[in-house]
C-alpha cells in the first residue's frame, strides 16, 4: 500500500467488526491515525478490531453504535470527541444485505436496508460534518457504495435501491460541505470475498428459484484471475488515497474498485 501520514489524525469507521470495515481501520492505523470504530455487532468483533487498531500503536475506541439511529449516532460522536478531541476522517462502511425476490421483499426487510445503508450514511455524514466544520480544519468522508449502485443486482432490489442513494448523497453532499474544506467521496466495491458475501450467496443459494448471479460472483473480472481478485485491502487502498493529501482537489466521485465489472 502507498505510504500514508495520517499522524495526528483521527478516524471513525462504521461497520467495522469484520470485513472491509476491519481492514480500513486496521490501515489507518498502520498510517498513524488513532481509529474510533462502531458496529451493531456485539459478538467480540469490534474488540478484537480495536485490538488490532492498538497493535499498530495507535488508540482506538469501540463504540456500539446503530448507525440508523440519530441519537446513537450523536452519543457515539460525542464519545469519540471528547476521547480524541476531534474527528478528522469518517468511513461510512456500515451495512446489510439480504438476497430477496423483489417480488416477494417485504416491507421490514426494505425498511432495515434503506435505514442502515443510506439513512444510517446520512445520519453519520451530517453529524461528523457539523463537527468538522466547527473545527474549521477540513476533513474527508469516504461512502461505501457498491457496484450494485451503478447497476442491476439480482435479487437485490432494496440494497440496490440504498447503494444508489449513496451515489447521490456523496455528490450532493460534496458540494453542500466544500466551503468547509470537507471533501465526500464513494467507493464502489465489486465482489469482495467477506463473510457478509459469503452468507449472502449460501442464503440466495438456498431459495427456492436463487437469484442468477452469474457474472457477479466468482469470475467477474476484466483480468482473468482465478477465483476472485478483490481483497478487504484493495478497497482499503480506495478508502485511505481518497482520505489523504494526495487527493486532496477529489470530491463528489464515485469509484469503483471492482476490476472492470461495471465497465462491461
Amino acid at each position: 500500500m502507498p505510504t500514508y501520514d495520517f499522524e495526528g489524525k483521527v478516524a471513525f469507521v462504521t461497520g467495522a467488526a469484520r470485513g472491509q470495515g476491519r481492514s480500513h481501520a486496521v490501515e489507518f492505523a498502520k498510517s498513524g491515525a488513532d481509529v474510533a470504530v462502531g458496529d451493531l455487532r456485539t459478538d467480540g468483533g469490534l474488540a478484537e478490531t480495536a485490538e488490532l487498531v492498538e497493535a499498530e500503536g495507535q488508540e482506538s475506541l469501540a463504540l456500539e453504535v446503530d448507525v440508523s439511529q440519530l441519537e446513537a449516532v450523536r452519543r457515539a460522536v460525542d464519545r469519540i470527541e471528547d476521547r480524541f478531541g476531534q474527528i478528522d476522517i469518517l468511513v461510512n462502511n456500515a451495512g446489510v444485505w439480504e438476497v430477496a425476490d423483489p417480488f416477494e421483499v417485504d416491507e421490514s426487510t426494505w425498511d432495515r436496508t434503506l435505514d442502515v445503508n443510506l439513512k444510517g450514511a446520512w445520519l453519520c455524514a451530517a453529524e461528523v460534518a457539523n463537527r468538522m466544520a466547527e473545527q474549521s480544519s477540513g476533513g474527508a468522508i469516504v461512502n461505501i457504495s457498491s457496484v450494485a449502485g451503478l447497476v442491476g443486482f439480482p435479487g437485490s432490489v432494496h440494497y440496490s435501491a440504498s447503494k444508489h442513494g449513496i451515489v447521490g448523497l456523496t455528490k450532493t453532499m460534496a458540494i453542500e460541505y466544500a466551503s468547509h474544506g470537507i471533501n465526500v467521496n464513494a467507493v464502489c466495491p465489486g465482489s469482495v470475498n467477506t463473510q457478509m458475501m459469503r452468507q449472502g450467496l449460501a442464503d440466495a443459494q438456498a431459495q427456492d428459484t436463487p437469484p442468477d448471479f452469474t457474472g457477479i460472483a466468482g469470475s467477474f473480472n476484466l483480468f482473468d484471475e482465478e477465483d476472485n481478485p478483490l481483497t478487504e485491502r484493495d478497497i482499503s487502498e480506495a478508502v485511505l488515497w481518497l482520505s489523504s493529501e494526495a487527493s486532496k482537489y477529489v470530491t463528489g466521485v464515485t469509484l469503483p474498485v471492482d476490476a472492470g465489472f461495471s465497465a462491461k
